[in-house]
């Protein structure tokens, strides 16, 4: 954390970007380059209170993979001792991503020596990607907890419009082990 108390935050983020694939892990993409995976490192305002968090972040590509960045703004509604659990959090989340055009169109774009017959060059712009989640979690011992996050994304024209995309939404699901400092 870089400044802040019980009820606000600015700390340091960093992502691993994993929407990479390598061109031989389908036919359908023949012919194409592969996209690198990255790192994402950026900052993130966090306000906590009693009706809900709120979280805006900006994160940028520190590896120089796609050469672009995003900013998200979400809503949290923490429950502590869910389901009659004293350990057990429960974190319902509603919130929207917002996706430069390079970092889309790096790994959604189409340029023209990988285009086919049935695959056309593609350059994509910037999106809105809204989104929703929960993540649960159960604290172990005073610093340790095990947590999963379910999120489901509903990608933008921008990215549903490409020919190398047949899907409308993203489910992602992370399983960890977390130590607080």
């Amino acid at each position: 954390m870089f400044l802040g108390d019980e009820n606000w935050a600015i700390r340091g983020l960093a992502r691993f970007r994993t929407d990479g694939y390598d061109a031989d892990d389908s036919s359908d993409l023949d012919g194409m380059s592969d996209r690198r995976n990255s790192l994402d490192l950026g900052a993130e305002l966090w306000l906590e209170n009693s009706w809900g968090n709120f979280g805006l972040d900006w994160v940028v590509d520190a590896l120089g993979q796609h050469d672009g960045y995003e900013a998200g703004l979400s809503y949290v509604i923490p429950f502590r001792g869910a389901f009659g659990m004293k350990k057990l959090g429960l974190r319902p989340m509603l919130g929207f991503n917002w996706r430069s055009e390079n970092l889309n169109n790096y790994y959604y774009g189409v340029r023209t020596k990988e285009a086919t017959a049935i695959r056309t060059p593609y350059k994509s712009g910037s999106s809105v990607n809204p989104y929703a989640g929960v993540t649960l979690d159960y604290q172990l011992a005073e610093r340790w907890s095990i947590f999963s996050l379910f999120t489901n994304e509903w990608l933008g024209t921008e990215i549903t419009d490409s020919p190398i995309v047949d899907q409308d939404s993203k489910i992602s699901v992370i399983l960890g082990l977390l130590y607080r400092f």
